[in-house]
């Protein structure tokens, strides 16, 4: 329970995220702490600087890209911010702040495996984060090569070797190289704040992290669903024009859709195929993803679906058009049901975990998986069923008791990357 004594930890960020929230408020009363963490969008680093002296803010994470920034108002630097030149953590000790670099342990624990088997380095990147790996590569002994704009194609190029991205960019990278992403979420990205977080705890509460905490070693990871795919939408729009965006079984141009409307305003080439078209135009075509050869293979950069999987006859042909006609280097993302009612649209036949995602698209050895999760946003929304053309009486109504009707509502979405 808050009260007087409880102490006050955060982060600042240009965009705040969640992730922090939820491993530190566990952690904290996990180890019967009483102590809190929140998350804060910034745009003054000075400010807050001033704001967690007031408010005896205990400790605090600063991120992109307030890293280097930071180091103009804190007290005292470590040596490893010395030699690194950024810090992302901050430690209050009455009015005096002491900085961190908490991402150079991560990144230096993450590499230490990889030191028997490579002795180069390729670090994307020229931040204050990869300030943080380029220090760790020298403290394991890695010769290292700096990649920026300067000389991004070079990317394209390297094979067999050991990659690690400091930028918020994705990149295609080719399969035959180890490559470590920084990325919040993506598997390694996850991994590193993992590790980094749990170096801040120890430098926050003077105790060890609780690794077997089981909320961390869950399959089931939980996203907001639209924030997510769209932030994988826009990344891969970045550096790219002209990106064609196919949306299966759109209804209606994908009216309604938050996903489709964010992506149609970052200029996509926008095309919705659906089965109940009554007049094709050059945006709007007919067709069933479960068998569509009128479609040239490689034809779209992103081939998207909501909702859609669930109504499927043959989901596993489906996949297989997805993949065929997603261009080399595109994304497919598809989002459909894990709990539903029964909804009809004409027919209503799978639910899928991740892992079934997974093996749907992965099969043919042409897409590897980025991300798989969960969104329970809408799990104890009251669906009651309504009006279906499809079924015999008109309703596919839910039985309802003192509960109400159908209240476990889960989404799953898998987003890929075409080989």
């Amino acid at each position: 329970m808050i009260n007087k004594d409880t102490l006050l930890f955060g982060s600042f960020a240009k965009v705040a995220g969640n992730a922090g929230c939820r491993l530190f408020n566990t952690a904290f009363n996990y180890c019967n702490i009483n102590a809190i963490y929140k998350s804060f969008s910034v745009n003054n680093i000075k400010e807050v600087v001033s704001a967690a002296k007031t408010l005896n803010f205990k400790g605090f994470a600063v991120s992109m890209p307030f890293k280097i920034e930071i180091l103009k108002y804190v007290d005292e630097i470590s040596e490893d911010v010395k030699k690194i030149g950024a810090a992302n953590t901050i430690i209050n000790t009455d009015g005096y702040l002491t900085a961190h670099n908490t991402d150079f342990l991560a990144a230096r624990e993450f590499l230490s495996k990889y030191k028997d088997s490579f002795n180069h380095l390729y670090i994307l990147g020229n931040g204050g984060y990869a300030a943080a790996v380029k220090y760790a590569a020298i403290n394991l002994g890695f010769k290292f090569t700096i990649i920026t704009r300067k000389n991004w194609n070079v990317i394209t190029t390297i094979r067999d070797s050991l990659i690690y991205n400091c930028t918020p960019v994705m990149n295609d990278i080719d399969d035959s190289n180890i490559y470590i992403d920084c990325l919040a979420d993506t598997k390694t990205g996850k991994k590193l704040a993992s590790i980094q977080a749990s170096h801040q705890f120890v430098l926050y509460t003077n105790r060890e992290f609780p690794h077997e905490m089981s909320e961390y070693s869950s399959h089931l990871k939980m996203f907001n669903i639209n924030k997510t795919v769209f932030k994988y939408i826009s990344r891969y729009c970045a550096d790219r024009k002209n990106v064609s965006f196919l949306d299966v079984g759109g209804q209606e141009g994908g009216r309604g859709n938050k996903i489709v409307g964010r992506s149609k305003k970052l200029g996509v080439d926008y095309v919705n195929m659906d089965l109940d078209v009554k007049k094709e135009t050059s945006k709007l075509i007919r067709g069933d993803i479960c068998s569509c050869p009128q479609i040239p293979d490689e034809s779209y950069d992103i081939v998207f679906s909501h909702n859609v999987f669930e109504h499927l006859k043959t989901p596993w042909t489906a996949a297989e058009e997805c993949i065929r006609i997603n261009k080399k280097g595109g994304l497919n993302i598809h989002i459909t049901p894990f709990s539903w009612h029964y909804h009809p649209l004409p027919v209503d036949c799978f639910r899928y975990t991740h892992t079934g995602l997974i093996m749907l698209f992965e099969n043919s050895g042409k897409v590897k998986n980025l991300l798989t999760g969960y969104s329970m946003r809408a799990r104890r929304g009251n669906r009651l069923g309504g009006s279906s053309k499809y079924i015999d009486g008109g309703l596919d109504r839910v039985p309802v008791d003192e509960m109400g009707g159908w209240r476990e509502n889960w989404l799953v979405f898998y987003i890929g990357y075409r080989k």
